[in-house]
């Protein structure tokens, strides 16, 4: 069974609620991070799992901090001369992060955004 698939079928199988984001880009751009970022504020997530490679896990934590910062701006986080490279505020509402990495040599499942 695929990894997707498989965690899917775990959730349904514990009767837990989910979504499938499945709309990201192998070299995620703003717009398909804009795009995941509104998916994760529509839906108030208690938690979130990333399955696949860099690009997924990557997505996943942006997501997870601006449905954590809901007045958050796209640029606010991003390092500057491109962002502003504000800090995290002590305020926001991370969720748990569960990454199950299908690729080696990433490392994204270690790193912050």
């Amino acid at each position: 069974m695929p990894p997707v698939a498989r965690v899917v079928h775990s959730l349904a199988k514990s009767s837990l609620k989910y979504e499938l984001f499945d709309q990201v880009s192998v070299e995620p751009t703003d717009v398909s991070l804009k795009e995941a970022i509104e998916f994760a504020r529509r839906n108030h997530f208690d938690a979130f799992v990333a399955v696949g490679g860099g690009s997924t896990m990557d997505t996943a934590k942006a997501m997870n901090l601006y449905a954590g910062v809901p007045k958050a701006e796209f640029l606010d986080f991003v390092n500057a001369p491109i962002g502003r490279g504000n800090p995290v505020p002590r305020t926001a509402e991370i969720k748990p992060l569960i990454a199950v990495p299908t690729t080696a040599g990433t490392g994204s499942e270690t790193t912050g955004v």
